[in-house]
């Protein structure tokens, strides 16, 4: 980014990082990191980013409703999806508001799922129950243990590596109409 930037140029150029975190698959970028609150504090983990919905501000991950994650963001619907973009030096910090889709609601995703991606859901027993040895469990696919987090983005922080490092943060709440803030 060479020329100076404007609030609407790093929006686009922050969407961007975004939707490619969804196309490029078999990457880092492809693999947000989600942030919820437990009972126990902050929990993050790793999940694949499914759909990106630019004009909606909107995202969706997949996960086994046995996990820990969908009591947590049922509990508070609050969350954040942290993405790093090596190539465009880029950090997309999106705040949201997770609704968990389950049954009838998730049918048509779940048929876009390939056969031997399906045993991520369904664990058995349940994600994070304690085991006897690293291979006690099964992962048969089920369709009812298949959730669809559905996030809705409430506020977007782009903050651009390159020299001179910039940030700028996005709320819903004006319109997303930008704000810079020092890096």
């Amino acid at each position: 980014m060479s020329e100076m930037p404007t609030l609407p140029g790093f929006w686009a150029l922050g969407w961007d990082a975004v939707e490619r975190a969804c196309a490029l698959t078999g990457v880092q970028v492809h693999h947000p990191v989600l942030a919820t609150m437990s009972d126990a504090g902050p929990q993050m983990r790793t999940l694949v980013l499914r759909v990106v919905d630019r004009a909606g501000c909107a995202l969706e991950m997949q996960t086994d409703l046995g996990s820990s994650k969908v009591s947590e963001l049922r509990n508070d619907p609050r969350a954040q999806v942290l993405i790093w973009d090596t190539d465009a030096l880029l950090q997309a910090r999106l705040s949201c508001e997770v609704t968990v889709l389950t049954g009838a609601e998730t049918a048509g995703r779940w048929d876009l799922i390939p056969e031997r991606s399906r045993r991520g859901y369904g664990a058995r027993p349940k994600p994070a129950t304690p085991i006897s040895d690293p291979f006690a469990y099964e992962k048969p696919s089920d369709f009812n243990c298949f959730a669809v987090l559905s996030a809705q983005v409430t506020q977007v922080e782009f903050m651009q590596l390159e020299d001179p490092h910039r940030r700028a943060i996005f709320a819903r709440s004006d319109d997303w109409a930008g704000q810079w803030v020092v890096p």
